[in-house]
């Protein structure tokens, strides 16, 4: 980091969190700064955005951080777990607009088959006492799931059938010389077609 930058940086930090005024003079970059904030409590908790900031945007772009949390009643208490984590969320993007980013991209949780039962999409700051599971949870950044989101989207159907109709799709499938997954979609897409 240059000089300039983190002359700025200490200029920001001071103003915001202390409402003191560095009175030593700072360079002016030849472009505008984006600070990224993720809740600062110290100097070191700012960081310098690599692109510039778009002619007329704000100086300060805030990235958040919101968790997928369930929520487990126990003894009359509410115990939240997370179970995914969406970092570098722009500032001012709802809860809602997460989940249902969340949902498109085909990431949307599900308890007992009931998609969000139990689950909700929180800012991680509101929610500090949240436990954390052991092992890994999903950790996605907001460009990842918007991206996700973007894939044509394909859902995956689960269908019991009596044993003697499964031996008949596979050898239906084996002399038609397919697969059996490409054998069932393309009868499938034909009976949705008539």
């Amino acid at each position: 980091m240059s000089d300039a930058s983190l002359d700025v940086r200490k200029l920001i930090f001071a103003t915001l969190v202390d409402g003191s005024d560095n009175p030593d003079p700072i360079p002016t970059p030849t472009a505008p700064l984006c600070w990224s904030r993720q809740g600062a409590t110290s100097l070191e908790s700012w960081d310098l955005v690599d692109a510039p900031c778009s002619v007329g945007a704000s100086t300060y772009h805030y990235k958040m951080e919101f968790i997928v949390v369930q929520t487990v009643r126990v003894a009359g208490r509410a115990r939240h777990i997370i179970r995914g984590v969406i970092r570098d969320v722009p500032e001012h993007t709802t809860a809602r607009a997460i989940a249902d980013v969340i949902e498109t991209a085909g990431y949307a949780p599900t308890e007992a088959g009931i998609v969000w039962a139990n689950h909700a999409v929180r800012a991680a700051e509101k929610l500090p006492d949240a436990e954390r599971p052991p092992g890994d949870i999903p950790e996605w950044t907001w460009d990842e799931l918007t991206a996700a989101a973007d894939r044509p989207a394909q859902r995956q159907l689960n269908v019991r059938i009596p044993r003697k109709l499964y031996g008949e799709c596979e050898a239906a499938a084996a002399a038609g010389g397919l697969k059996l997954r490409p054998w069932v979609e393309s009868v499938l897409i034909d009976a949705v077609r008539r």
